[in-house]
């Protein structure tokens, strides 16, 4: 594989360009850089030598930043003779880009700015649901060992049998999927049920924190399971109807 100063500069102009793309341009510089003639093409052309492992490191993630892209025209003018090169080169020293460089690049980096906030904004609601689904399956074992405890809704304590019941139900809705509780006639039925968990366990929270004596146990499990994970079922239930299909439109 031979390689040049106008090698060089050619591969950034296309790079700059976007005649060829970030992988391609990494690909040939580190194959350059891997060459075992690279040793002495560095000790002859100590600045093209720079110049290729740039180019390495600047499309390592496949991106171009603007600020890259204004090394990369640094490292173009120094190749060409236009600029004097060294080593220590502060954000003031770089050059300015060609204004329609830059707009080639803008277009480039917004799909990429957009999916990546979509990707980090779905990892966080995937995480939400998982501490609701863990919320929800908590709830109904408690509920479901405190019902075998009191002997069944056919037992002497059957009035504090029932009163799990409604835990259940409440229990069994959270661990449904968000887009079928969010449809027009399950929507109707989930959120007040949603509203009034989130509403008994915040109660039960300060309840216990101001008016009761302190159990530690308790004031943990009200607010880490119960009144957190409540407040994001409602959070999600109103994100998924009001707001995700109104983010996938745009």
């Amino acid at each position: 594989m031979s390689f040049d100063r106008e090698a060089i500069i050619q591969k950034i102009n296309d790079l700059m360009q976007r005649s060829l793309t970030a992988q391609q341009v990494y690909e040939w510089a580190l194959s350059a850089a891997l060459t075992a003639d690279f040793e002495d093409f560095s000790e002859k052309d100590a600045v093209g030598s720079k110049a290729i492992k740039m180019l390495v490191d600047i499309n390592e993630d496949r991106k171009v930043s603007d600020h890259e892209l204004k090394v990369l025209e640094y490292y173009r003018q120094c190749l060409g003779g236009k600029r004097e090169f060294r080593d220590s080169c502060s954000e003031e020293d770089l050059p300015d880009v060609d204004p329609a460089i830059l707009l080639k690049w803008k277009d480039a980096q917004a799909p990429a700015l957009e999916m990546e906030t979509k990707t980090t904004r779905d990892k966080i609601l995937h995480q939400l649901r998982i501490y609701v689904y863990v919320y929800a399956s908590f709830l109904l074992f408690i509920n479901l060992a405190m019902l075998v405890a009191l002997g069944g809704p056919w037992s002497d304590k059957r009035s504090e049998a029932i009163m799990t019941f409604p835990f259940f139900i409440y229990g069994l809705f959270l661990l449904l999927p968000m887009g079928v509780i969010s449809g027009a006639r399950m929507f109707l039925a989930s959120m007040p049920l949603f509203i009034m968990g989130m509403a008994y366990f915040w109660f039960k929270f300060f309840q216990t924190l101001f008016f009761l004596p302190v159990h530690w146990g308790n004031l943990f499990m009200y607010f880490f399971m119960g009144a957190i994970p409540a407040s994001m079922a409602v959070g999600l239930l109103v994100y998924e109807k009001f707001m995700k299909n109104k983010q996938a439109a745009d």
